[in-house]
């Protein structure tokens, strides 16, 4: 599958020195700019898989830039960055799984390993967003459980095995979640 590449960069040779490499990796660049205000325009556009960013772009600073794009989730971020701003993206980068950077100058041999670091942070920081939101999910799940079997053996004299095949067996028979059932069963008790 083609990667979609946003790349932003003031500078058109190095733009398009950017844009060959990653074409003649397999990379689709959907978009470039040679500002923040269009890069993000594109990024939140097009929503790329990859957004090649470099420091010198006129308009919004960088960094604002990046936080923008890192708290959007729009895409994993490559900042391409002086020697002399290694120290405030190292900070970036430790607090955010989306944004990695390349010291410059970028070739080929530099630039493909840090698309491919980015890319990796990038699905890795989904992947902790997405099993974050299953336990969040699964202890609000066991929550309703525990207060509807709770109310079934309290309004229902139940002991806590009984109410909880009861619930289990309502949610087969009613075709819904158990957290669904528990949620009918707290309402019902409430009123």
């Amino acid at each position: 599958m083609q990667l979609r590449t946003v790349v932003a960069e003031k500078d058109g040779r190095t733009r398009n020195k950017i844009k060959e490499i990653l074409s003649r990796a397999g990379f689709i660049v959907i978009g470039e700019a040679s500002d923040s205000a269009m890069a993000l325009t594109l990024a939140r556009a097009t929503q790329p898989d990859l957004v090649v960013l470099a420091t010198n772009l006129p308009g919004l600073p960088y960094l604002e830039l990046v936080r923008i794009l890192d708290q959007e989730r729009l895409a994993p971020v490559l900042v391409l960055a002086n020697y002399s701003q290694a120290e405030e993206l190292r900070t970036i980068v430790q607090t955010s799984w989306a944004v990695s950077y390349l010291l410059k100058p970028v070739n080929e041999l530099n630039l493909l390993p840090a698309v491919d670091l980015a890319l990796a942070r990038f699905r890795q920081s989904q992947e902790l967003i997405r099993e974050i939101q299953s336990l969040k999910d699964d202890l609000e799940t066991r929550k309703l459980l525990d207060q509807a079997k709770a109310m079934l053996i309290k309004y229902r004299q139940m002991t806590e095995e009984q109410a909880y095949r009861y619930i289990q067996k309502l949610a087969m028979d009613k075709r819904q979640t158990k957290a669904e059932v528990a949620r009918a069963i707290i309402l019902a008790f409430a009123e």
